[in-house]
């Protein structure tokens, strides 16, 4: 009996919030903010380019994704989304999902001194 890779069982191990975002996600989210992207022009933000040249330069396209988590509504968001995705087709055949989230707490962020959602999961 011969089993494909797809069909095999797999653990994730590393998956990281901010970049799992669907974009669609992502643009509802910085519409809610006040920012409008077309879906080319949030393309453009987010996906590296074929000749990038630094660490910097990648992690550049990080920044709208990590805008859109400093809120507690934005995370909230985002992590159902991830979850709906682990449900999905992505993640068939996977039986083990660690995901990761580690934020960019700047001043301006709700998530600094509010005990907000504390306790809640998916």
């Amino acid at each position: 009996m011969t089993t494909s890779l797809k069909e095999m069982p797999k653990i994730e191990l590393h998956c990281h919030l901010d970049g799992s975002m669907r974009l669609e996600v992502i643009r509802k989210l910085l519409m809610e903010m006040g920012q409008e992207y077309s879906c080319d022009q949030l393309k453009e933000q987010l996906c590296a380019p074929w000749n990038c040249v630094s660490l910097a330069e990648y992690l550049k396209c990080f920044d709208l994704p990590i805008q859109c988590l400093q809120t507690y509504h934005g995370l909230e968001k985002a992590a159902f989304d991830l979850a709906a995705q682990a449900a999905e087709e992505i993640f068939r055949n996977t039986i083990c999902t660690k995901f990761l989230y580690w934020t960019r707490i700047n001043d301006t962020t709700d998530l600094r001194s509010s005990t907000k959602g504390a306790g809640k999961s998916i």
